[in-house]
C-alpha cells in the first residue's frame, strides 16, 4: 500500500517547483525594472550634462556678442550700441 507518503512526495515536487518558478519570474521582472531604471538614469544623466553645456555655451555666447556690439570690429574703440559708423575710423559697423 502505498497511501499518503508517495502522494506526500508528489506534492512536495509540485510546491517545490511552483517556488522555483515564482522565483525566477520575480528575478525576471525585478532584472527587467532595474536595468532600465539604470538605462533611464544614464539618459537622464546625459540630458542633464547636455543642457548645462548648452546653458553654459549660450551664456558665453551671449556674453561676446555682447562685448563685441560695444566695440568697433575695425579699430577696437568703445562705440554706443546704434552707432553706425564709427566716430574714430569711419568704418561702417
Amino acid at each position: 500500500m502505498m497511501g499518503w507518503g508517495s502522494n506526500m512526495w508528489i506534492l512536495m515536487g509540485l510546491i517545490m517547483g511552483i517556488c522555483i518558478l515564482v522565483a525566477l519570474v520575480i528575478g525576471i521582472v525585478l532584472y527587467y525594472l532595474y536595468s532600465h531604471r539604470s538605462h533611464d538614469a544614464i539618459n537622464n544623466n546625459k540630458i542633464q550634462t547636455q543642457k548645462i553645456q548648452n546653458f553654459a555655451n549660450t551664456e558665453i555666447t551671449e556674453e561676446v556678442r555682447h562685448d563685441e556690439s560695444l566695440f568697433c570690429p575695425n579699430c577696437g574703440e568703445k562705440i554706443e550700441e546704434k552707432t553706425v559708423i564709427c566716430p574714430t575710423c569711419g568704418s561702417e559697423i
